[in-house]
């Protein structure tokens, strides 16, 4: 009897380790890639965030040669809208644009006129996919890969710069993307180039502070170009408070008169 419940153990035993085994064989340990990896610190390092006010700003901006030094404000509503107001003197509201994934709202209140489209815009007159995710990662110094909702990680490689692995390349099928991000994997610098136009649009991103207990960059330069005109932005900002509640005022499209934004994009 005492042989027979030896025999028994010992079966058990043998059983449950076969099955530990073989739980062990179908659940392997999985590594992240060196570009997963770099893209994982990206993001850990990127400012986390549900709602952005950015209530003092200074924007200048060069547009075929002409320079204007403006104050301005933005809020955002992550995934949702984005309100940018432009006050050229004594903090009147002159100029008002409100984006959503959408449509495009640009609000010229000192002639009573509005310029409406949406996100194909650029594809028709600059030949580029941009949407409203990647334009706010652009403006929220948040990585994205161009045309994409949620970054398409998997597709993404990594390009040296230097001794250092610190740039971050993607493709989709119009346009050319880097990222580069400096020693505390914070995005630096992206490029996008289109591959069937002379569009490019670079974004620059310096003076990295805590603001409202987030680090975010106090200065950013955005620079497009097709070789024939030429946009160059500098943002300073002041001052922005993360994660409040913020109400977003809407103007009223029939108190203005429509106008084509290509005639915007001529002044």
């Amino acid at each position: 009897m005492i042989k027979k419940n030896i025999v028994f153990f010992l079966l058990l035993t043998v059983f449950f380790t076969a099955c530990k085994t073989k739980q062990q064989i179908a659940k392997p340990l999985t590594e992240k890639s060196p570009v997963d990896e770099l893209i994982d610190k990206m993001q850990k390092a990127e400012p986390q965030f549900t709602t952005a006010n950015v209530s003092k700003m200074n924007m200048t901006m060069n547009l075929q040669g002409r320079t204007f030094n403006v104050s301005a404000t933005c809020k955002i509503r992550k995934d949702s809208v984005m309100h940018v107001s432009i006050q050229p003197a004594f903090g009147l509201e002159m100029f008002k644009v409100e984006i959503t994934p959408d449509s495009i709202r640009a609000f010229d209140k000192l002639n009573k006129r509005m310029y409406a489209t949406d996100f194909s815009f650029f594809e028709k007159r600059f030949g580029i996919s941009v949407d409203y995710y990647g334009l706010q990662a652009i403006i929220s110094n948040r990585f994205f890969t161009i045309g994409d909702k949620e970054p398409q990680i998997d597709q993404c490689k990594l390009s040296p710069i230097g001794n250092e692995f610190n740039q971050v390349v993607y493709e989709s099928n119009q346009m050319n993307q880097s990222t580069q991000v400096n020693a505390l994997y914070r995005i630096e610098r992206v490029d996008l180039k289109s591959k069937d136009t002379n569009y490019t649009m670079s974004a620059n991103y310096s003076g990295f502070v805590t603001l409202d207990s987030i680090v975010f960059p106090q200065k950013i330069n955005i620079m497009a170009t097709d070789k024939k005109n030429t946009l160059n932005c500098d943002f300073n900002i002041s001052r922005v408070i993360f994660n409040n509640k913020i109400v977003f005022s809407s103007l009223d499209p029939g108190r203005y008169d429509r106008a084509d934004i290509n005639q915007l994009m001529k002044k």
